[in-house]
């Protein structure tokens, strides 16, 4: 199998064979995101891409690949016939293939019939992603989306065509304050007209390729504190409840935190549940004898409440230094915890 360039996928797909039939993706204005940035965006021929899965059958051998994503960022875009040609190439090379999935583009997948849609379901096309990342069309201009909410929700058809779809909406994405309500409450709306198959719930993180990323740094941006970030995913949960979207269609978390310290486990490592990217174990509290440093400096053994948290990442996501400054800040926040209210 032959890559160009940093390849990415949905947590999802962590364990799909990646077939990469597209180089970046076909907008790829996006203030926010600074994935292909480095990429110009063109189709790879259809010769190196069926050569690929006769390396990929050769590799993992024909029984062993059950599950396959198109990159890169918007494979949809491709011709009707070259489309239908990979997923006959894959059914044909893997027997037990059961899963091919895709990111889909707004108005790459707006070109698309409902009658071409349907033709890709039956060759086997299961699952698209749609990246929503708000339903306020203010902030859509803002972040150079390139599409409004009601071409979103056009584009959302497709699962009509019976291909799963499965959106994304980014917290954060608006900063604080009132902007941070109207990013909730519209994206809230869109999500109830759309009624996906599952919705997932991603934190904006700047990334050094992107504009946006200047303009943190630069200040012009203001990032919404782990509180906020709480905030706005409770806000969200609750106003889809009352628009009756089940807490179950929301999946593919990125964190979890296992606590088995109400059991009284003194210290413990969690295993990272795949897709996701990290998982804080949390410990008992117990009184231990510690060696603290008094108001004249010297130094004293006192009793205090201490605990244990560990964090496991992967380490193809995330890197070391920016997990050691999160279990920082948790020590940090636990051992003041009236900065949380900051």
């Amino acid at each position: 199998m032959r890559y160009e360039g940093q390849i990415y996928r949905p947590p999802g797909e962590w364990r799909s064979y990646l077939l990469q039939c597209t180089i970046g993706c076909s907008h790829n204005k996006c203030t926010f995101c600074g994935m292909y940035k480095t990429k110009k965006f063109h189709v790879r021929p259809m010769k190196e891409i069926i050569e690929d899965i006769a390396m990929a059958r050769e590799y993992y051998g024909p029984e062993n690949v059950d599950k396959v994503f198109l990159c890169d960022g918007d494979a949809i875009v491709m011709r009707q016939a070259h489309l239908l040609q990979i997923l006959e190439a894959l059914y044909a090379a893997f027997p037990h293939l059961r899963q091919v999935t895709v990111y889909a583009g707004t108005r790459s997948t707006m070109i698309k019939s409902q009658e071409q849609l349907i033709e890709l379901r039956q060759a086997g096309l299961t699952r698209a992603y749609l990246g929503v990342e708000s339903g306020w069309d203010e902030l859509l201009k803002k972040v150079n989306k390139g599409v409004t909410s009601e071409q979103m929700l056009q584009a959302a058809l497709l699962k009509n065509s019976g291909i799963d779809l499965w959106v994304t909406v980014i917290l954060g994405l608006a900063g604080p304050g009132e902007p941070s309500k109207k990013h909730v409450e519209e994206t809230i709306r869109v999500l109830n007209r759309m009624q996906a198959n599952h919705v997932s719930c991603l934190s904006y993180m700047p990334e050094p390729n992107s504009p946006m990323y200047q303009d943190v740094k630069e200040g012009r941006f203001q990032m919404i504190t782990p509180r906020e970030y709480l905030e706005e995913t409770r806000d969200l949960v609750a106003r889809a409840k009352e628009g009756r979207l089940a807490p179950a269609e929301y999946s593919d978390g990125t964190f979890s935190l296992s606590n088995l310290g109400m059991f009284g486990i003194e210290n413990f490592t969690a295993i990272i549940n795949p897709p996701e990217a990290a998982i804080l174990s949390v410990s008992s509290v117990r009184k231990k004898a510690v060696v603290i440093t008094d108001e004249n400096g010297e130094d004293q053994i006192a009793i205090r409440p201490m605990m244990n948290i560990q964090l496991s990442v992967d380490h193809r996501i995330i890197d070391g230094l920016l997990a050691s400054r999160f279990v920082e800040y948790m020590k940090e926040l636990l051992e003041n915890p009236v900065r949380i209210l900051m």
